[in-house]
């Protein structure tokens, strides 16, 4: 398989994709993201910076880095959002299984990256929520009626 494109910039692996789809049918509205599934490259890239002293926040390295697609059970599974600030988005994140590692006591403190982990997502099992391609119109004879 591959990446799963939620819209543009916005891509995960397949369970992850899944669980953000979720989410955001649940929360009802698009959640801000600032960055999702990134290439090897753009990674080792942002890497180099980071040792360099030129990017001031922590970077992992690509080949660990949940950021980076590497297959279906890893990586690809990382998003950066503004939403941690607000505790009922956070809660509901928390619920479908997104939680943030980088939080205190870590010594790394991110509070807006969240990894996807499937053994602690609630809702795994459910109906997935549907990709707007697989939305069909359903017609029926009232809603044909010319009045």
């Amino acid at each position: 398989m591959a990446l799963e494109e939620i819209r543009p910039g916005v891509s995960f692996r397949p369970d992850a994709a899944a669980s953000w789809r979720r989410v955001e049918a649940e929360i009802g509205r698009e959640l801000q993201t600032s960055r999702t599934s990134v290439d090897y490259d753009e990674q080792a890239d942002l890497y180099a910076l980071r040792q360099a002293g030129q990017y001031p926040y922590s970077v992992a390295h690509p080949d660990v880095s949940n950021h980076v697609y590497r297959s279906d059970t890893d990586g690809g599974n990382a998003v950066d959002t503004d939403e941690w600030a607000d505790p009922a988005v956070v809660a509901v994140l928390e619920d479908h299984g997104w939680w943030r590692p980088y939080l205190p006591p870590n010594p790394i403190v991110e509070q807006w990256h969240n990894d996807y982990d499937p053994a602690r997502d609630n809702h795994r099992n459910d109906t997935p929520a549907l990709k707007e391609d697989d939305m069909i119109l359903i017609e029926s004879e009232e809603t044909r009626k010319p009045w």
